[in-house]
């Protein structure tokens, strides 16, 4: 999976880059964002099939499809506000957040002061399907 945080206070969302399927490491250089037509980013955590079918519809302004969304989970970033989709409609995030299988860890991190990068990394040591390069990028 992955570990996607959101810190509301900086500004910033911050991304791993590592890929596993059953338990198995194949790759730490995985991209899990990708910049929007007409502007924004996307960002994608849970099983890789949904998020390569996400990526697709969602890259030139389309609306996720609830039916590929049982394993995945997509945040937009589009003029400085956070929506997470688990459907074609979206929730506004208006708080610190985080998605994927090191969120637990991300959101203590973020709590007791963590950069999202830093809850990333945190949540990299104890979650085994989180890690490599981690991405930051400001939300605007």
């Amino acid at each position: 999976m992955t570990t996607i945080a959101y810190d509301k206070k900086r500004g910033e969302i911050a991304v791993d880059s590592r890929c596993t399927s059953d338990g198995v490491l194949c790759s730490n250089n995985v991209t899990k964002f990708v910049h929007l037509n007409g502007g924004g980013m996307g960002f994608f955590t849970g099983k890789w099939s949904e998020v390569l079918m996400l990526k697709e519809q969602v890259i030139d302004g389309g609306k996720p499809d609830p039916e590929q969304l049982e394993e995945a989970t997509y945040i937009e970033v589009r003029n400085g506000k956070v929506t997470e989709f688990d459907g074609p409609v979206g929730e506004r995030i208006n708080r610190s957040s985080a998605w994927g299988s090191g969120s637990e860890y991300a959101v203590g991190a973020m709590e007791a002061g963590a950069t999202a990068a830093q809850a990333v990394k945190i949540a990299a040591k104890y979650d085994l399907a989180t890690g490599g390069k981690i991405h930051v990028f400001k939300v605007k």
